[in-house]
């Protein structure tokens, strides 16, 4: 859990990162906020809509770490 604030936020960002249907539906939404065709919140609750109740480690899911996340996608397509 080095450099996370919390537990949540950890999980969060693994399981982002380590599930491919989840990293890349989390890709096409950052993909359609940087062709302007959603604004940046509009992505991140899109995508959390469509996410399950609990990360697979029983965290709820941080939206400040699924923000992140998203910027770092848009940073490195841009």
């Amino acid at each position: 859990m080095n450099d996370y604030p919390s537990r949540a936020h950890w999980s969060t960002a693994l399981t982002i990162n380590n599930d491919y249907g989840l990293y890349r539906a989390m890709q096409r939404q950052a993909e359609a906020v940087l062709r302007g065709q959603l604004e940046f919140w509009d992505a991140v609750d899109d995508f959390m809509a469509d996410l399950p109740p609990r990360t697979p480690e029983g965290e709820v899911w941080k939206r400040a770490a699924i923000e992140d996340i998203f910027k770092e996608e848009m940073q490195s397509d841009g």
